[in-house]
């Protein structure tokens, strides 16, 4: 079994990392991985990148001979991408946008955030993917949103409107799989159907709308990963997998649906 230890090595002044990589080594781990929470540093504004400082971690770790797992950024944005692109951001159930100043606040369903996440992926493949040194890849970190759990953004409501329409086709299916006779719910056009959310309604949420809702959130997010699995498998050595650590406590993650990854 190979045991290995996070390192952060942009929360430590340089003048220590020689130290905490080396004592990593000394307690006889074989691995330490970089990056998950790193985009500020990578991409400390917007389309200029820096990758010395990782560079310089990467050696180090090898110099102690430690395997290295590389990490997508992608739980962190920047605060830049935040106040400049706030479209970016999830929206929980009582319609507040979720600020910068955690993790996994972003919108899985954003186009903007997936055009950042493909070019910051990229880069790192560009640069780490041919690397020897690297291992493997982790994609993001414990995908999903903590405890809001479900996204009700206006991205998510037109992606979720688009994933109804792959699932049933026509609207007089949706109306008959939901059983919206009840209460004279029948929808006469899927740009109708919004998010359920009981926030913004008198009594309980449809249960088979909600139930859909839940399905298409575990999709998005593993749509995601697929994403940035799909951008790194074309460019790095086939002998680095590729892979992410889900967490089984978040419902809304169904992690069996990236079965695409090389393992979880």
């Amino acid at each position: 079994m190979h045991v290995g230890a996070y390192y952060y090595p942009e929360h430590w002044p340089r003048n220590q990392w020689e130290r905490d990589i080396g004592n990593i080594a000394k307690m006889g781990f074989d691995f330490t991985h970089f990056g998950e929470f790193a985009w500020t540093f990578m991409e400390p504004e917007e389309g200029k990148y820096d990758f010395e400082w990782l560079d310089e971690a990467v050696e180090i770790a090898s110099k102690n001979g430690l395997k290295v797992i590389m990490c997508t950024p992608t739980p962190t944005p920047p605060a830049w991408m935040a106040e400049k692109y706030p479209e970016i951001l999830m929206t929980n159930t009582d319609g507040r946008v979720i600020r910068h100043g955690t993790r996994q606040h972003i919108s899985w369903s954003s186009k903007k955030y997936r055009e950042f996440t493909e070019k910051i992926v990229t880069k790192l493949a560009e640069r780490y993917g041919q690397d020897a040194r690297i291992w493997g890849w982790q994609i993001d970190n414990e995908p999903s949103h903590y405890g809001l759990k479900e996204d009700y953004g206006d991205a998510a409501h037109e992606r979720f409107r688009e994933w109804l329409k792959n699932k049933y086709k026509t609207i007089e299916q949706l109306n008959d799989a939901w059983g919206t006779k009840f209460w004279s719910e029948v929808y006469s056009n899927f740009e109708q159907v919004r998010i359920p959310n009981e926030k913004n309604l008198v009594l309980f949420v449809n249960p088979h709308a909600m139930l859909d809702f839940k399905r298409f959130t575990a999709a998005e997010c593993a749509s995601f990963v697929s994403f940035q699995y799909n951008l790194l498998r074309k460019s790095v050595l086939k002998e680095q997998w590729i892979t992410t650590n889900f967490m089984a406590i978040y419902d809304a993650v169904d992690p069996k649906l990236n079965d695409d990854l090389d393992f979880i």
